[in-house]
């Protein structure tokens, strides 16, 4: 045995000589320890987002924040206006969507980048600046069909002009004009506005017409549990200041979008967390119990394990500050793999106390020879 193996055994040696002289000093030191442990493990949070799986340091995942920072984060919530009315309600709905937007943009720009309610005004843009969206191709093919026209005119104006009216310059015509030019086909703007019918009214109604949508894009992320629930509580608060009015109207509202469906997931993942570890637990010490047929011992090993458990995870709080989807279930891991020596230690006291040898005895023995 080398010196390291031995000085580490001459530790757990003395501390176990030390626990069975004093076990009342041994136990309340432990329920400290849970208790502070248990209460910085609480603060761990638990991140979602795939970048949380990969590496700080990648540089995909660096540019992932860097975009975050700029942009304000790529998360949505939807804000559903529901008639309890039906299609008859509509209306109602329409009246209080731009109310609730204009509260919802009145939060400021450090908590909501934009509110989506109603398209005419996008619409109107595109009507008005449609040239913008035109191929060079197609703005040639244009110019080329004016020109030529212009000079047909001009003769038909002054047959006798001859080639007074030919341009040195001019292009030939193109073999055919383009299609918004041609008076049969409709105008760039009428083709604007039949790309917009299906909003109804400007609206984003829900085919049903029963419902309509207000797009909100937050100006945080939704990778943090905390900024996310912190969000939607000032949503619901502006919501509630409607309460009356939105009664009064027949209507419900509802939140969707990546917002509330990562708090969803956060809370799901939470309840398997715990449900998982109980179970592993449960399992185990049930296993040990039927092994040992001992309850004492059964309870005082999953006692320390449990409480191993805690001390884990307030480390990593203090260490790292949160988990991500894969190491917030390292607690069963921990229960199954942090037991091991538990068991070989409680094994090794029982053989002890089978030959005939004090408690006290057999347990610093064990834990010379575990």
């Amino acid at each position: 045995m080398n010196a390291p193996t031995s000085a580490r055994r001459g530790v757990i040696v003395r501390v176990t000589e030390a626990a069975v002289a004093r076990p009342g000093a041994f136990l309340l030191a432990s329920v400290l320890i849970a208790a502070a442990s248990v209460w910085a493990a609480s603060h761990l949070e638990i991140r979602s987002s795939f970048q949380e799986l990969l590496p700080s340091d990648l540089p995909s995942v660096r540019q992932v924040q860097d975009m975050i920072k700029r942009v304000g984060g790529d998360g949505t919530v939807l804000v559903l206006i529901d008639s309890l009315d039906g299609a008859a309600g509509l209306k109602n709905a329409e009246a209080m969507a731009p109310v609730l937007a204009r509260d919802f943009l009145a939060l400021g720009p450090e908590v909501i980048r934009s509110v989506e309610s109603n398209v005419r005004g996008v619409e109107a843009w595109y009507e008005d600046h449609w040239p913008l969206f035109a191929t060079l191709d197609q703005l040639t093919q244009a110019r080329d069909t004016l020109r030529d026209e212009i000079r047909k005119r001009k003769i038909a104006a002054n047959p006798l002009g001859g080639d007074l009216f030919d341009d040195e310059d001019a292009r030939p015509a193109p073999a055919a004009a383009p299609d918004w030019m041609d008076p049969k086909q409709p105008l760039p703007r009428e083709m604007v506005a039949q790309r917009f019918d299906r909003y109804v009214d400007g609206f984003f109604v829900h085919p049903d017409k029963t419902s309509l949508t207000v797009v909100l894009r937050p100006a945080g992320t939704s990778l943090g549990v905390g900024e996310s629930k912190a969000l939607m509580a000032r949503l619901q608060a502006v919501v509630d200041r409607h309460a009356q009015e939105i009664k009064d109207l027949h209507l419900r509202i509802a939140f969707g979008g990546t917002f509330p469906i990562f708090i969803a997931e956060y809370e799901s993942i939470i309840g398997d967390v715990a449900g998982t570890a109980v179970l592993v637990v449960t399992i185990v010490l049930a296993s040990i119990l039927l092994f040992f047929r001992d309850l004492r011992s059964t309870a005082a090993l999953g006692a320390a394990v449990l409480v191993a458990v805690g001390v884990t995870f307030a480390l990593t709080w203090l260490v790292i500050g949160y988990l991500n989807t894969q190491t917030a279930f390292l607690g069963s891991i921990v229960v199954g793999n942090g037991i091991n020596y538990g068991l070989i230690y409680l094994a090794r006291v029982k053989q002890l106390r089978q030959r005939g040898e004090g408690l006290a005895a057999s347990c610093v023995d064990g834990a010379r020879t575990t």
